[in-house]
C-alpha cells in the first residue's frame, strides 16, 4: 500500500515459537525422559524465550517512534533500560526495581542470552565440567546447555511470561479490564502499519491501538 510503512517485529513468533517448543519438549520428556530430542527442543524454547525479552522491548521503543536521528542511540541501550525508556513516558512515576522477585530471573535470561549469542570457548577444569552444573540463581537455569531439560523450558516460558505481565499491567499501568488494555499492548508487541513519514527527519506513531 502506498504511503504505508511496516513495522515488522519479531516478538510474537518468538514467544509462539517458545510455547509451542516447551510443549514439545514436555511431551518428548514423558517418551523418553533421557532422550536427546527433549533436550534440543528444551535449548530452543529457551533460547526464543531469550530472545522476547529483547524483542519486546525493541517492540516498546518503536511504539514511542523516535526522532531517526535518536533512534539508533536508543537501540544501543541494554534491553532493561529500554523498559525503563518506555515505563518513563507511561508512568514516570514508578521504576523497574532490579531486585524485584520477577526480575531479576529475567536478568539471568538476559546473561544467559548474551553468553549464548557470544558463544566464546569456556574453559573449566575436566572434573568441574562433568560434575555439578552452575546455575543461574533465582532463574534456576544451568549455565551449559547441555544441561537443559523440559521443565526448565517451562520455567523460563512462564518466567517471560510474569515478567511482562508484571511490566504492562503492574508498573505501566495499563488496564486489564476488557479488551482495551490487552488490545494496547497486542499493539505495542505486534507488526503495526504507520502512515508516511510527517515530515523530514520524524515518523509517525503507528495508527492502529491507543494514541
Amino acid at each position: 500500500m502506498p504511503g504505508l510503512h511496516l513495522h515488522r517485529k519479531h516478538f510474537r513468533d518468538y514467544f509462539a515459537s517458545a510455547a509451542i517448543f516447551a510443549d514439545d519438549a514436555e511431551n518428548q520428556f514423558k517418551l523418553r525422559p533421557t532422550g536427546f530430542d527433549q533436550q534440543r527442543l528444551a535449548q530452543a524454547s529457551i533460547l526464543y524465550s531469550a530472545l522476547c525479552i529483547e524483542a519486546a522491548a525493541n517492540c516498546c521503543l518503536d511504539y514511542l517512534a523516535f526522532q531517526e536521528d535518536s533512534e539508533e542511540a536508543f537501540e544501543k541501550l541494554n534491553t532493561l533500560a529500554k523498559f525503563d525508556l518506555f515505563l518513563m513516558r507511561l508512568n514516570p512515576s514508578v521504576e523497574l526495581d532490579r531486585e524485584h522477585p520477577l526480575v531479576r530471573p529475567i536478568r539471568n535470561l538476559i546473561k544467559c542470552r548474551n553468553e549464548y549469542v557470544h558463544s566464546k570457548v569456556v574453559v573449566d577444569e575436566l572434573a568441574a565440567a562433568y560434575g555439578k552444573p552452575k546455575i543461574w540463581q533465582p532463574l534456576g537455569l544451568p549455565h551449559n546447555s547441555n544441561f537443559w531439560q523440559s521443565a526448565h523450558a517451562v520455567k523460563v516460558f512462564t518466567v517471560v511470561s510474569d515478567f511482562l505481565n508484571h511490566f504492562f499491567f503492574n508498573l505501566c499501568g495499563i488496564t486489564t479490564v476488557g479488551v482495551i488494555g490487552r488490545g494496547f499492548v497486542r499493539d505495542i508487541l505486534c507488526s503495526a502499519l504507520t502512515p508516511e513519514k510527517r515530515r523530514s527527519g520524524g515518523r509517525a506513531r503507528p495508527i492502529i491501538g491507543n494514541q
